[in-house]
């Protein structure tokens, strides 16, 4: 696995500036610098493959924590999935998900909003969502005591799992692309996510409630879905102080070997 920071030479005032007093628009130099590199997984002692890897916050505020930037979760291969804490090294992970699925870890996806709470999808054809706040009593320290809390497994979703992607304004939505079965839109119930609420999610109550209901199934791909996302916009212009606002709603979805890419309604209106 591999960080880099990716820097412009020209700042977004200056880009401002530049843009309103002259037609010609500048041309920032983009760098970008490797800041660490390291053996993530490993398979019968040799390297594994690195599917995917994301920021997470272990945090409850992810507003103001800085946790945000130095907490990176990877997941390879060999079917395991694991959190690093950058201010401590990276030679030993401060968690190890061996044994939550069957296949390799494909896809982490950080809540846009609860970055603490990480939707992980497998090639065996499951997802589940983890909530890494309960690092966070021991994540400045190099042992580890505690553990992400599984708050739901899902069954199969017809294929193994490449993307998934949080729904832009419903909290509790999600986008999934799933190989060969196709793309799924799926809504977890009981999680206590609510539009705009920011206390939900209490992770010290029951969670054995928590279910997962498929809302729409998208099949008309002939080959391997391996990527989608939500396309949202308003359906009419509302004054900033209106509480609730119409959207149009789709989703894009690609596939491997034909090559294709569909854009199709995930639901009539939304209301938010």
């Amino acid at each position: 696995a591999a960080i880099h920071r990716v820097q412009s030479s020209l700042s977004f005032d200056d880009f401002n500036c530049s843009s309103s007093s002259s037609t010609q628009q500048p041309q920032p130099q983009l760098t970008m610098n490797l800041e660490h590199y390291w053996r993530a997984h490993s398979m019968f002692h040799s390297p594994a493959e690195v599917w995917c890897a994301a920021f997470v916050s272990a945090e409850e505020d992810t507003t103001t924590s800085s946790s945000s930037t130095v907490v990176v979760a990877t997941g390879g291969d060999e079917g395991a999935w694991k959190l690093w804490d950058l201010r401590i090294g990276l030679t030993k992970p401060i968690h190890h998900g061996r044994d939550d699925f069957e296949a390799g870890v494909t896809v982490i996806s950080p809540h846009p909003r609860r970055s603490h709470l990480l939707a992980i999808g497998s090639y065996d054809e499951t997802i589940a969502l983890f909530d890494a706040r309960y690092l966070s009593s021991s994540i400045s320290t190099t042992t580890t005591t505690t553990t992400p809390k599984c708050l739901f497994h899902s069954n199969s979703l017809g294929g193994g799992i490449w993307r998934c992607k949080w729904h832009p304004y419903h909290d509790s939505r999600l986008l999934v692309a799933g190989m060969h079965g196709g793309c799924r839109v799926v809504e977890f119930h009981h999680l206590g996510l609510k539009c705009g609420d920011t206390t939900g999610l209490d992770i010290t109550g029951d969670v054995s409630s928590v279910t997962l209901d498929v809302q729409q199934e998208f099949t008309k791909h002939k080959s391997m879905a391996y990527g989608a996302d939500w396309l949202v916009y308003p359906k009419h212009m509302s004054n900033a102080n209106d509480d609730a606002k119409e959207y149009i709603e789709a989703a894009a979805s690609c596939s491997f070997y034909d090559q294709a890419m569909y854009l199709w309604r995930t639901n009539q209106d939304t209301v938010l």
